[in-house]
């Protein structure tokens, strides 16, 4: 026992000089990142891909689905504006075509309405021609039967002067005003009947 007290303090001397040496070995090997000596902020010697290492461990996952979600909305937005673009131009050939077609329609209507107003007038100046040359030659045809029933009349009357004079049987009468009638009737109605027919066919 007495040994052992004796032995103490040479422990406890030996503990100290262990102790001591660790904390100055501790000091020499401290990290750079937590000496208060050490460049700290734009100084520090801090690499990019330090940086994006960190960046990734605390946000990688994250970043990534953004990222990928914002593609697919990316390419969804640009199918959507592909095809808004395709439907503008879609509905702008439409609209050409529309104005087109009635622009033709418009074009169609005026020239058929011209159309049939000069077709309506040209009937109207035939019409109008017609009644007057029918009218004309009414009054030709007129003038002419009063003429002719004028040259019937003295040749009538040359003809009962002549009866009278000859004195013929009542048969040679009757056959005399017979054919005299017919001849009447031919002259008169036949060219009547051939100008109106002619009028008529133009």
């Amino acid at each position: 026992m007495i040994e052992d007290d004796m032995q103490t303090p040479d422990r406890s001397a030996a503990f100290s000089d262990i102790n001591a040496e660790s904390d100055r070995s501790m000091r020499e090997k401290r990290v750079p990142a937590l000496d208060r000596e050490a460049p700290v902020g734009p100084e520090a010697d801090v690499s990019p891909s330090d940086i994006s290492q960190v960046r990734d461990l605390l946000f990688g996952s994250h970043n990534r689905e953004y990222e990928r979600r914002f593609r697919l909305i990316e390419r969804q937005n640009d199918m959507l504006q592909a095809t808004v673009q395709r439907l503008n131009e879609r509905l702008s050939r439409l609209d050409n075509e529309n104005s087109e077609l009635r622009e033709r329609l418009r074009d169609g209507n005026a020239q058929l309405q011209s159309r049939l107003e000069e077709m309506q007038l040209a009937l109207y100046h035939r019409l109008d021609e017609i009644q007057r040359t029918l009218t004309d030659r009414i009054q030709g045809y007129q003038r002419d039967a009063d003429g002719r029933f004028d040259e019937l009349h003295a040749t009538m009357t040359n003809l009962f002067d002549e009866l009278d004079a000859n004195k013929p049987d009542q048969q040679q009468i009757a056959d005399m005003v017979i054919d005299l009638g017919m001849r009447i009737k031919r002259t008169i109605r036949r060219p009547m009947l051939s100008d109106t027919q002619r009028l008529l066919d133009d």
